[in-house]
Parts: C-alpha cells; structure tokens; sequence
C-alpha cells in the first residue's frame, strides 16, 4: 500500500524504466527516487551517509572530511515556497560553504535555480560531479 508505478530516468539512461516505489509523505515521486538513486550511488564511497527528511538538505556524506549536501528540486518549491526556498539557501551557504548542490529533476528548470546557486545541475550532468568527489583522496 503506498507504492507508485511511475517512469524514473537514471542518470545516463536515456529511457524511463518503470518504478515501484514508495515515496515519504511529502515528496513526489520523481524527487523520491532521485534521492534514492543518488543515495545508492554513494553507499560505500562516502562516509555518513543520510537522507534527511525536513528542512535540512535532502542528501548529507562526508568525504575527506568534506561535508558535503545535496538538495533534489523539482521546481514546485520554487513556485509554492520561494521564501522557504531562500532561507534554505541561505542556511546551506552558512553550513556546506560550496559544497553543496542543486540536482534538478527537469533541465526546464535549471536556468532558475542557478539564479540561488551556481552549482546546479542536471542528473546527467551530476554524476560527473560525483565522481570526482568520491575519486579524491
């Protein structure tokens, strides 16, 4: 009871595989699996590793002793809360400095987030970024 069957693109893939999933209670979909996907991408790569489920970024690891945020937008935010959506940014730039990320679920969407963070991007787009975070050493 809960599940969702809806198509999630990965971060290279260039289909919408089908999905079963379970989002939280104040989240979409798209924005579920996204931090999921992320999630398993680090596991094992990173340390401290959390999914947090407020106000707070949505992806929090250390690596290096980097801490390191990751914040999913599916632009709803942005249209319903853009004051929420501001403070937000602010506190990020207080505790992550610049290490911390947009992820967009749409690149429709991109342009206007980099407007509050320039380090924005798209799935595809972020792996690349990932990559050269868990490589370093």
């Amino acid at each position: 009871k809960g599940y969702v069957c809806v198509p999630c693109r990965e971060f290279t893939s260039t289909g919408n595989p089908i999905y079963f999933l379970k989002p939280r209670a104040n989240e979409s979909s798209q924005h579920f699996f996204l931090v999921k996907h992320i999630e398993e991408y680090l596991k094992g790569k990173v340390k401290n590793l959390e999914l947090k489920n407020s106000v707070e970024a949505d992806i929090e690891f250390v690596k290096d002793g980097k801490v390191y945020a990751i914040e999913i937008e599916t632009g709803s935010m942005m249209e319903s809360k853009p004051n929420e959506l501001m403070e937000k940014v602010k506190k990020h730039n207080i505790k992550y400095g610049e290490n911390w990320f947009f992820v967009v679920t749409m690149d429709r969407i991109k342009g206007r987030y980099q407007k509050l963070n320039t380090q924005t991007h798209n799935r595809s787009e972020f792996l690349e970024i990932l990559e050269k975070i868990c490589e370093s050493s």
